[in-house]
């Protein structure tokens, strides 16, 4: 699977329903109908899955995001 690229995230517009773009390792880039897209993270806890919200583009970048 391929990262993404600042140019994918620059060019994500809203659609009629919400989608992810995956970045690789649990890390998507989700975008709302209204707009708002934000940075997520999947992971398991004791089998159960959670997500983490890491924050808002534009205010939270994708590299800051891939930091371990």
């Amino acid at each position: 699977m391929s990262k993404l690229t600042a140019v994918q995230i620059r060019q994500a517009k809203p659609k009629d329903k919400p989608y992810k773009l995956p970045d690789g390792q649990g890390l998507y880039f989700h975008v709302a109908e209204s707009g708002k897209s934000t940075w997520c993270c999947r992971f398991r806890v004791d089998g159960k899955e959670s997500i983490c919200v890491l924050g808002e583009q534009p205010i939270t970048r994708l590299p800051t995001c891939r930091e371990p």
